[in-house]
């Protein structure tokens, strides 16, 4: 755990000291796919998808998560460096659906597989 946060402080410091935009924003990227390693290895059980746009004098993060604690240790990161981010991550699930969070499937078994093929995992 210890290790996780020296790694991501050590990609967030890199961001400060760079100065070019496509390098900060690789960096940024790295330390979310830092966050993603950690809190949502499997893309079948858990969602971490998160991409970061330069516009202007701001950085857009945007993207969707289920995990509301890898939501909050990636946006703390960035402000304890005072980086101006406009935060548009969606955690899921989202207010939108209301109290509808579960569903009731029809069939007996239900295939989670990462692509529609009898070979994919």
């Amino acid at each position: 755990m210890k290790l996780l946060k020296f790694t991501i402080l050590i990609f967030l410091m890199l961001f400060i000291a760079c100065k070019n935009n496509s390098s900060v924003l690789i960096e940024l990227q790295n330390a979310s796919d830092t966050l993603k390693a950690q809190y949502a290895p499997d893309k079948r059980v858990a969602l971490f998808d998160v991409n970061f746009e330069h516009v202007g004098n701001v950085i857009i993060a945007s993207g969707i998560t289920n995990s509301k604690e890898a939501h909050q240790k990636l946006a703390t990161s960035l402000k304890s460096l005072d980086i101006a981010f406009t935060n548009n991550i969606r955690v899921l699930p989202d207010t939108v659906v209301g109290n509808k969070v579960f569903a009731i499937a029809k069939n007996s078994v239900i295939n989670i597989r990462s692509a529609p093929k009898h070979s994919a995992e």
